[in-house]
This record gives structure tokens, sequence and C-alpha cells, in this order.
């Protein structure tokens, strides 16, 4: 028989949490999967002490400890967590810390039911997923952090120019390329030259090799 797998959902926005339990009751019915709710990091830990759970979907707008703290601590708990994080932070920053805190996956609220659903299986599995723009972010912020050589950077032997950076960078903040055009005085023409010689140069076609090159890049591979 099948044993029962635990999700924890560590949300203080009530709206938010019963729809994400709503959502996860549905698409996981028939699938021995318990959803259990906690409204702040307090009862979150109190919960994870109790309980082994598979994943724990983690929403950042929590007032208590700071998102990485509490990552932090639930890992301290059990090594083994899987945390995924739900948030419309787009910030680079934080999402640089919660990754290198453990998380397995950081989604932006904007993406679909099925998305959030497939998101969470992924990282249950102990796998790692992350949102599209999450991982360009990720992506273009490990780039930028590697040492200039000339006018540019050689990861793995390629090299990435300023300007590919440039424009990576301006992708991972959401910029069409006619916008990109007119922040770098470039045409429109050659962004598409500049995204073309990206994705041949790293070799990437979808959201998994973004992702795949965003975690070599963190952990300095």
């Amino acid at each position: 028989m099948e044993q029962n797998k635990k999700i924890l959902l560590i949300m203080e926005n009530k709206l938010i949490r019963c729809g994400v339990r709503a959502i996860f009751d549905t698409a996981l019915l028939g699938k021995n999967v318990t959803v259990v709710e906690a409204n702040d990091d307090d009862d979150g830990l109190k919960l994870a002490r109790k309980f082994k759970f598979e994943l724990i979907l983690l929403g950042m707008e929590l007032t208590g400890a700071t998102g990485e703290q509490l990552a932090k601590s639930l890992f301290k708990m059990d090594s083994r967590t899987a945390i995924l994080i739900l948030s419309d932070n787009e910030d680079y920053g934080c999402i640089d810390r919660m990754v290198r805190a453990g998380v397995k996956g950081y989604v932006l609220k904007s993406v679909g039911t099925r998305e959030l659903v497939h998101a969470a299986e992924e990282v249950m599995k102990g796998k790692n997923y992350f949102s599209n723009q999450v991982a360009v972010r990720l992506l273009s912020g490990g780039l930028s952090r590697l040492p200039k050589k000339g006018n540019g950077a050689v990861y793995k032997g390629i090299r990435i120019s300023n300007r590919e950076r440039e424009v990576l960078k301006l992708i991972s903040n959401q910029f069409t390329n006619e916008e990109i055009a007119r922040e770098l005085f470039i045409s429109k023409r050659t962004v598409d030259t500049h995204r073309q010689n990206l994705k041949n140069k790293l070799n990437v076609k979808n959201t998994a090799g973004l992702v795949r090159l965003a975690m070599e890049l963190l952990e300095g591979k």
C-alpha cells in the first residue's frame, strides 16, 4: 500500500492559502496526499516538528520570521525537507538567498494552476523547479557575477559579451525586444541576434535548460 504523503502550506493570507489548498485537493485527488495548513511561521514549525512532510509550500508574505530564516529552521529539523516557494517577489537578491538557503523550487503567484501542481510534484521527486521568469533571473544574476575578461566574461570556455549580459538582464526584467532596443539604443534586429546568440552559446532551449545553467552557476560548477 502506497504511503500517505503530506504537504504543508505555510501562508498568512487565508484567501491564497485556501485557494492553493483547493487546487491541490482537486489535482491530487486519489493520489494518497494529505494537505495541511499553517497560517504563520510558528504554527508551521510546530507542525513540521510533529509530522514528516514530503513538501512544504512556503508563502513569502510571512511577517514573522523571514522566508530565509524559516527555511533554514525547517532544514535544521530535517535536511531532507523539500521546500517550494510561492511568491510575487521577483527580486534577484531574494530568489538567490532562498536558493542558497536550500529551497528546491521558486514559482511566482502569476503561474497557472497546472504549473503550480507540476512544480509541487517535481519538487517532491527531489528535482529543482523554477518558473521561467525566476530561472531567467537566476541565470542573469549568475552570469553577472562571472569575472570580467576583456569586453565580457568566459563561462566554461564560452565567451559572453557585456552586451549579451545586458540583454539577458533586461529579458529577466520582462523587457520586450522593442523595449530592450530602446533601452540600449540598438535595433530590434540586433536584440533578436543577441537573444539567438545566447541560446546558441549556452545551449538553452527551454526553462529546464535555464534552471540547469542557473544552478551550475550558483554551485560554482
